[in-house]
């Protein structure tokens, strides 16, 4: 048997690397392991202010009237009723979708419907 550690040639000339050998195959994935501990809840988060609360700032008899309101900022998130049941929010000017400067939107009819 022959025994590496001896070198019986310490001058020699040690020759050119060979060739690298072809990748071998992969192997087979291994078993997923066990899910991990859920942790701890997160801290609540703080309360928020109270809301502004549902108010009716005023009503008129049509649709065309809405242009004829006085409305302030402090109106934005109040309601308009029109006589026979449609209800519009004011958001403020070109904040809404309909009403002049598209200033209010459109919430639906409160009316009853037997």
């Amino acid at each position: 048997m022959y025994d590496n550690s001896t070198n019986i040639y310490p001058n020699a000339i040690t020759g050119p690397n060979g060739f690298q050998g072809e990748i071998g195959v992969q192997g087979f994935q291994g078993v997923f392991g066990p899910q991990g501990f859920q942790g701890i809840n997160g801290f609540q988060g703080y309360k928020g202010d109270v809301g502004k609360g549902f108010i009716i700032f005023s009503s008129v008899d049509n649709f065309s009237d809405l242009v004829s309101l006085s409305v302030y900022p402090n109106n934005i998130g109040e309601f308009v009723l029109i006589k026979g049941g449609e209800l519009f929010i004011y958001n403020g000017d070109n904040n809404g979708n309909t009403g002049p400067n598209n200033s209010y939107t459109h919430v639906g009819d409160i009316t009853e419907v037997n």
